[in-house]
């Protein structure tokens, strides 16, 4: 479904990421920018020191900075229809959210996405990657359809994140509040 509006929150959680300027600098760069109605990070981050920021962001700093919190809070304040959840960590490909609004249907809820490996990853590094995502990791995953999604690339209709509970705010570090909202 082909949408000529600005529809998409993006959301990023971020606890004093060094990463934070370089996932901003890749979500200026795609393909379908124009679908994108606002970047909403939420987290203990300072920003002012990037000078790449795009001017549809907002920054809200919670008092308890959880990811599960802060998620809740970016979908909260979010005005879009989708909310387009990922990392501050983590470096989109630039027709990341042209291939997600082009797979969006009518009757979509839920559309998650597979996580690559970023360039330069030591082997460890690409162990646990794939023993940790092994089924969304890019080019192992076995299906179509799988049974949780990391919110490093998941989109949800904001009517039905609502609807559903949001995440569940007893997760106190990274991990975990992911498998229990799917």
């Amino acid at each position: 479904m082909i949408r000529e509006q600005a529809f998409i929150s993006v959301i990023i959680p971020a606890l004093n990421s060094t990463q934070l300027t370089d996932t901003l600098q890749a979500l200026t760069c795609q393909t379908a920018k124009n679908k994108i109605k606002e970047i909403i990070i939420v987290g203990q981050q300072d920003v002012s020191q990037s000078s790449s920021i795009p001017p549809l962001i907002n920054v809200f700093v919670p008092d308890l900075p959880t990811p599960a919190h802060n998620r809740n809070i970016g979908a909260r304040k979010a005005s879009g229809s989708w909310l387009l959840f990922t990392d501050s960590d983590c470096l989109p490909q630039p027709d990341w959210v042209e291939q997600l609004a082009a797979a969006i249907s009518p009757d979509d809820k839920v559309i998650a996405g597979a996580v690559d490996i970023p360039a330069g990853m030591t082997y460890w590094g690409k162990c646990d990657h794939y023993c940790g995502f092994e089924m969304i990791a890019y080019g192992v995953a076995p299906r179509l359809s799988i049974p949780y999604a990391a919110t490093l690339n998941l989109a949800i209709k904001r009517s039905f994140f609502s609807e559903i509970g949001e995440f569940n705010q007893k997760f106190q570090n990274a991990g975990g509040e992911d498998r229990e909202l799917c």
